[in-house]
């Protein structure tokens, strides 16, 4: 509280400039007081303390433990960018029912929350209009398609390539046949693919991170289908990261004039999102959020080439931790973390997330002199 005094009447005086400065060095000050309390604990622990929680927590029936964590889970479904608190993430629970409601959730969770107050309101219309929602729809839709079709046709990639993918623990033999046989039983039914390849879209699209697969397992075109689907995130106004729906939409559209008007000189065609006429102002600023977005991405993944030894993991926890998704591919995968990740890799990380869930701009702005000087 005390670190609040100053910003405060430097806003008062109108200094706000300098306000901004001390504001960033107090969230640094805070960030590393949880740091220190954060070892302080870890040293107490040792004297006691944990066997004391270890003694607490025996009293809670196996009942009550798995009500908590099944409510926890449903819980974080609605807020994007998280893992779960179990390593094997979903899948560790085995449970049908506790995927479906996870599934609702996070499809929810990935839509303009303006949409559902309307819906609240009693009007449901907005859902059928809005294009976003529908192009949403289709992206999952078709995602889910193509993943259950090879799953369901194909199954897993062969045992010896399936092995080569790099693992920051490296499975032995034995290991990884009862690993791969284990995965296989979760696609050998129709309903299990189409269960599997919807649950992992929702959760990649929307940036949930969660899993019920180790998609590390699957053939390298569905691997690189759940790494391209992570760039494009959530609606607008929803709690997902990513690019956004809306913002593929309008580079998209942009692309397609420009195609037409190489046939068409003279046509004027201006961008639209249902009935929406889009501005140039805006076409710029998204187009512009677009390229700085694949520049930190690329920026992001050849920094993280110098800390971990795989290109795979390098590239996908890039744009993983730009969208704030959470798992990726190889060495941070569905049954990975990135504990192992050299602490200057860490770094790099940290800052990518912060870009990315504040839209870069945001951050970019922050750090102009300029605007302090203002």
């Amino acid at each position: 509280l005390l670190l609040l005094i100053p910003p405060l009447l430097f806003f008062i005086v109108g200094q706000n400039g300098l306000a901004i400065a001390f504001v960033i060095i107090d969230v640094i000050i805070f960030i590393f007081g949880i740091m220190i309390y954060s070892v302080a604990v870890g040293i107490i622990s040792e004297f006691g303390i944990r066997k004391m929680i270890e003694e607490d927590l025996k009293i809670l029936t196996t009942k009550t433990l798995n009500t908590m964590y099944y409510e926890d889970q449903e819980e974080k479904s609605w807020y994007e960018g998280l893992f779960s608190n179990n390593n094997d993430s979903i899948a560790g629970y085995n449970s049908d029912f506790v995927e479906w409601v996870i599934i609702i959730f996070m499809f929810l969770a990935g839509v303009n929350f303006l949409l559902h107050f309307k819906a609240l309101r009693g009007d449901f219309s907005p859902y059928k209009m809005d294009k976003e929602f529908r192009f949403y729809c289709y992206i999952i839709a078709g995602s889910t398609i193509i993943l259950a079709s090879v799953l369901n046709f194909s199954g897993l990639a062969e045992p010896e390539i399936a092995g080569d993918n790099y693992r920051n623990s490296p499975m032995e033999t034995q290991q990884l046949s009862e690993h791969y046989e284990m995965e296989s039983e979760k696609i050998n039914s129709l309903y299990k693919s189409v269960k599997v390849s919807l649950f992992q879209s929702l959760a990649i699209i929307t940036t949930t991170g969660f899993v019920t697969a180790d998609f590390d397992m699957w053939p390298d075109f569905l691997r690189f289908l759940l790494l391209f689907l992570m760039f494009f995130g959530g609606c607008a106004g929803s709690t997902g990261g990513g690019m956004k729906m809306v913002r593929i939409m309008i580079v998209a559209k942009v692309a397609f004039r420009a195609i037409r008007k190489l046939t068409q000189p003279r046509l004027v065609a201006p961008v639209k999102i249902g009935k929406q006429m889009i501005d140039d102002s805006r076409v710029i600023n998204v187009i512009s959020f677009v390229l700085l977005f694949i520049l930190l991405f690329v920026l992001t993944a050849a920094l993280m080439t110098l800390f971990v030894p795989d290109l795979t993991t390098a590239i996908s926890c890039s744009i993983s931790t730009i969208g704030n998704i959470g798992p990726g591919l190889s060495g941070i995968g569905a049954v990975e973390n990135y504990g192992w990740i050299p602490l200057g890799g860490k770094w790099v990380l940290i800052f990518s997330m912060l870009l990315g869930r504040l839209e870069i701009f945001t951050v970019l702005i922050v750090l102009r002199p300029s605007v302090w000087k203002k």
